[in-house]
């Protein structure tokens, strides 16, 4: 697959992601403006969060080995990756056991949307960093040394 597809694949995700990602916001929203149940904040949040650990499993899956012989930044790209996707899935985690564990809705409706707030930024830096037009390319320049 050229680099370009990989890239317009995951690009396609991240949008997909964030689509979803709206729907959490109304709930958030609908709990703001006083509606106390949680039930479908939860089950948004749970659609969000198995469908982020896929992404980032196909992700990691498809550029690992691309990232890391990319360029002389390749490895870098990919710990920003691994620490990132870790750290989405600590946040998702501890979202998830907040949304089962408080009683105050407005509270969780606030940390959800803080940990799905962080999840979109870390996509936005990860399109700047790793998902970049200029760094996945499919016409790569290497330079090669004199063979003596």
């Amino acid at each position: 697959m050229k680099l370009s597809e990989i890239r317009n694949e995951l690009v396609a995700d991240h949008a997909a992601l964030r689509h979803e990602a709206t729907h959490i916001e109304a709930e958030v929203q609908r709990i703001l403006a006083g509606e106390p149940s949680l039930t479908e904040l939860r089950a948004a949040m749970d659609r969000f969060a198995g469908r982020l650990a896929t992404h980032n499993h196909h992700e990691e899956s498809m550029l690992r080995e691309e990232l890391r012989n990319i360029d002389a930044w390749g490895p870098q790209r990919e710990a920003f990756m691994d620490e990132e996707h870790a750290a989405e899935h600590a946040d998702i985690a501890r979202a998830l056991t907040d949304s089962g564990r408080l009683s105050d809705p407005i509270e969780v409706a606030r940390r959800v949307r803080a940990t799905v707030e962080r999840v979109i930024e870390h996509m936005r830096r990860e399109e700047k960093e790793i998902l970049h037009p200029d760094v996945l390319r499919d016409d790569v320049v290497t330079i090669m040394g004199a063979s003596e």
